[in-house]
């Protein structure tokens, strides 16, 4: 543990953690070289590149120039082909013309024979027409005639149909004047009987008065009755609530007497626990004490307890306390079972009390409750009485209703039959009126109707003669539109002859065109120079293909130049990095060989100061000067004492704790820049002497100013007058 504590192990872990940066420094080196001795031998064809790149340039050279030759050629051909070629479309674009025109001329010559046979129909048609012109005119006028004798059929449809509309609303009017009439006898005749019954339809308003005011009164018999058994109901359900709730009374106050006191139980069973929890916690902590305990030496000073009999180890001294402690915590346990089931005894009693109030306010609102339904059950028995008295006047009254046979339903009924009489007799002024009205109309449509008696006749002479002359107007329809376009026809007849005359001009025209261009022009010659310009095109689409093959090698070989010389600068790097690695790998070994042998040496020198420094420490709280406490390179503490060494295991026991004090002290001050120490129970199974003796050394240490502060932790108070400020923890209950 020291080893760590005092970075020996440091040493040796950089030390090898240094291997593997010498190794990765060997292992670059090495890949380096591989990658150097590979460019180089790439390097070798380079002076072959240049060459070669040499002459791919003359040979462009080359190709340049007899390219501009062939384009020069090429240039002068393709004028020479030019002019054939326009002089070849001229002629191919006359004959073209020439087709065309022979054949317009030979439709125009088809469309002629058309023309003429067209004419002659016409004039055919022309003929016709002025046979079958005055059977045409005299079909129009009868045409019209009977247009004229259909208007006025359409007037008498209609007349007719105005008749029968008339003479059905006069025989409507007829029925509902007749109607109205008894209706105004029935209203003259209920006026005279209302007269005679108003007398009657009095009394039967005041006896109907009074017989409804006894029947409201009586028919709140049944509903008193019904109330009065109500409320003997609740009365009997009351009565059964008082004797049930006065047993539960009793009952509950029986159980109240016998129940204990809960706050006396509550306040014991919360000290039955916390006395519980406190022997848990001591004898939670006598095992921790016993696992720490070896050979029967005490775990904190490592020497035999004096607190304890001869005879007597420690393990079996905690041993039996624990089980002391554990024969204690049954015997709580037992009580506090005890107190549980009387607590739970208490709690069901505050329940009862509880219950107890709430059955006397019942008993009290039962009482209440009793005396108002009594006093409601007499009034209601009251009331009955006098209803019953109420029942004979009520009967007799009702007879006297009856006998009079209900004249007011009869005024009613005879008052809306005699309300309408003056509405009627309007009603059958107006209807007298209007139906005088519609009588005058019917005979004037009568009147008219006379005007049509013969139409029927000339209707039917007219019909028969346009029959026979509808075969002649027939032909007439047939041929007109034919014989009108007599003169259009001829004039398209001239127009196409003139057309001809045009297209056969042209043709001789185009004939002599021709004749003269065909005189210039040598077919097998212009065919021999279009293959000429061929060959030409070829051999520089040739020399061009030639000459991007040559330009894109040329390019090839410069981008192999280019990196291969990269590559040149980047062997000039490889050197440099493998030079610089090679100085970086013996720097390494070297330093290796450094941490190797000073690891060792600087842990002898840490061990010496603090060595030097727990002397110091010990000497003070010791008060000692002549003693001298040494940590050996084996980590063993031994105390010189006059020349003689003492080693840690032979030392008392204040002079152990000290001892290792100032060990940990010194180690705290040199590797730490912490100036604080915490002290928890420190005299743990002391006696009284031993814990005054290492209160008196703490205090030294406090003294010397070695430590900013010191925190002793303890449940004795030994410390107290040592000690600059005092915090006391004390359990709550």
């Amino acid at each position: 543990i020291f080893d760590k504590l005092l970075k020996v192990e440091e040493y040796k872990k950089a030390s090898e953690q240094l291997i593997q940066t010498q190794r990765v420094a060997e292992n670059k080196i090495n890949e380096l070289k591989i990658l150097t001795s590979h460019i180089e031998g790439q390097l070798i064809s380079l002076n072959n590149l240049r060459e070669q790149e040499k002459q791919l340039q003359e040979r462009l050279n080359g190709l340049i120039g007899s390219l501009e030759l062939i384009n020069q050629q090429i240039s002068y051909k393709q004028k020479l082909v030019d002019s054939l070629n326009e002089t070849f479309e001229k002629i191919r674009q006359f004959e073209s013309i020439q087709r065309e025109l022979l054949s317009e001329k030979s439709k125009e010559e088809r469309l002629i024979e058309e023309k003429k046979k067209e004419l002659d129909k016409a004039l055919e048609a022309e003929k016709k027409v002025k046979r079958f012109s005055r059977d045409h005119e005299r079909y129009l006028e009868t045409s019209n005639q009977l247009e004229t004798l259909r208007g006025k059929m359409r007037i008498r449809e209609n007349l007719k149909r105005e008749e029968i509309v008339l003479r059905n609303k006069i025989s409507e009017l007829e029925k509902e004047l007749k109607l109205l009439k008894q209706q105004l006898k029935q209203a003259e005749d209920a006026q005279k009987e209302i007269a005679s019954l108003e007398r009657s339809a009095e009394r039967q308003k005041e006896l109907e008065k009074t017989i409804s005011e006894l029947q409201r009164k009586l028919a709140t018999e049944t509903e008193i009755r019904k109330q009065i058994q109500n409320r003997q109901q609740k009365i009997e359900r009351l009565r059964e609530d008082y004797k049930q709730k006065s047993s539960e009374i009793a009952n509950l106050k029986a159980k109240i007497v016998e129940a204990p006191s809960l706050d006396q139980l509550n306040e014991r069973y919360r000290q039955l626990v916390d006395e519980i929890a406190r022997i848990q916690a001591e004898i939670e902590a006598d095992e921790r004490f016993k696992k720490q305990i070896k050979d029967g030496l005490c775990p904190i000073l490592s020497q035999r307890c004096l607190n304890i009999a001869e005879g007597e180890t420690l393990e079996n001294y905690v041993s039996l306390k624990s089980k002391n402690l554990v024969v204690q915590v049954n015997k709580i346990e037992s009580e506090k079972d005890k107190i549980q089931k009387q607590l739970k005894l208490a709690q069901e009693a505050e329940s009862v009390r509880a219950k107890l109030q709430s059955s006397q306010d019942e008993i009290e609102k039962i009482k209440i409750e009793g005396t108002q339904l009594r006093n409601e059950k007499e009034e209601l028995e009251r009331q009955l009485k006098e209803l019953e008295a109420l029942k004979p006047d009520c009967e007799r009254l009702i007879a006297e209703l009856n006998n009079l046979g209900n004249p007011s339903a009869k005024i009613e009924l005879l008052s809306e039959q005699a309300k309408n009489r003056d509405e009627l007799i309007v009603k059958s002024e107006k209807l007298e009126k209007e139906l005088s009205k519609l009588h005058s109309e019917l005979e004037d449509i009568l009147s008219k109707l006379k005007d049509f008696e013969t139409i029927d006749a000339e209707w039917e002479k007219l019909h028969e003669e346009q029959k026979k002359l509808s075969t002649g107007h027939q032909e007439f329809l047939a041929n007109k539109n034919l014989a009108e376009s007599v003169h259009e026809r001829k004039i398209q007849l001239e127009e196409v002859l003139s057309n001809l005359k045009n297209i056969s001009r042209k043709l001789a025209e185009i004939d002599d065109e021709l004749s003269n261009i065909r005189k210039n022009y040598d077919e097998q010659l212009h065919q021999i120079e279009i293959q000429n310009l061929k060959n030409l095109e070829e051999n520089r689409l040739r020399e061009k293909f030639e000459l991007e093959e040559v330009r894109k090698n040329i390019e090839s070989v410069r981008s192999s130049i280019e990196e291969l010389e990269e590559k040149q600068r980047d062997l000039e790097q490889y050197k440099a990095q493998i030079e610089r690695f090679e100085k970086m790998h013996e720097v390494i070994t070297f330093i290796r060989e450094i941490l190797k042998k000073s690891g060792p040496m600087i842990a002898q020198n840490l061990i010496k100061t603090i060595s030097d420094e727990a002397a110091q420490i010990f000497r003070e709280i010791m008060g000692n000067f002549d003693l001298t406490l040494k940590w050996k390179d084996d980590y063993e503490i031994v105390l010189e004492e006059q020349g003689r060494e003492r080693p840690f295991l032979n030392l008392s026991g204040g002079e152990q704790m000290a001892a290792a004090l100032s060990v940990r002290l010194a180690l705290l001050e040199q590797l730490s820049d912490i100036r604080i120490a915490f002290f928890d129970e420190p005299t743990t199974n002391m006696d009284e002497i031993r814990r005054e003796r290492l209160a008196e050394q703490i205090r030294i240490i406090t003294e010397t100013k070695r430590f900013n502060q010191l925190f002793v932790i303890s449940h004795d108070d030994t410390f107290e007058s040592k000690a600059d400020n005092t915090i006391y923890i004390r359990r709550q209950k």
